[in-house]
């Protein structure tokens, strides 16, 4: 805010909201942005599935961000592509991909966008929920999961997993065949 003179959320309305159209989407910046009927996010506490309080604006810039399966298809597009950045800039995002030692699922990941399978994108949870955007910049296909559980645990090896995450990787191949 210091650079630009003006806010996150202006900032986020005219480089990237405004440019792709993205009208279903919100930066909330309180409780009350989060109102009507909408989901409840679920979240596994102790063997019991627990509805949770939902309030988007504590995560701020790391990912207080509301938006519907449309507008999230076409901003993992936007990010798979570099629409927004130039190219010099994605490559350098996408060469930096490596595995991750912990964290998100990905294959690899670099400066703000990971891969999985070849495919480029995100995931992100919080509050009972949990997301995933991958596109195949080849083939220009976009998968958008959502999912209204979190924390979640194979019961086998007893480590979490990210739902959207292990779906995707189970229909990837159906998607777009090798």
């Amino acid at each position: 805010e210091s650079v630009t003179g003006s806010t996150f959320d202006e900032q986020l309305r005219t480089r990237i909201l405004e440019p792709l159209g993205l009208t279903r989407t919100v930066y909330p910046a309180g409780v009350a942005d989060w109102n009507g009927e909408h989901a409840t996010g679920y979240q596994m506490d102790e063997e019991v599935l627990t509805p949770q309080v939902v309030n988007f604006s504590v995560f701020d810039t790391a990912g207080a961000m509301i938006s519907d399966t449309a507008d999230l298809a076409t901003w993992g597009e936007a990010l798979a592509t570099g629409e927004l950045v130039s190219e010099e800039l994605q490559a350098e995002r996408t060469d930096a991909a490596a595995p991750l030692d912990e964290g998100p699922e990905y294959d690899a990941y670099g400066l703000g966008i990971g891969e999985i399978d070849g495919w480029w994108g995100h995931t992100g949870e919080g509050m009972g929920f949990e997301a995933l955007v991958m596109h195949d910049v080849e083939r220009d296909l976009t998968v958008v999961v959502y999912v209204n559980m979190s924390n979640i645990v194979d019961s086998a090896t007893e480590e979490p997993v990210h739902a959207p995450t292990a779906l995707f990787r189970k229909s990837a191949d159906l998607l777009a065949p090798s």
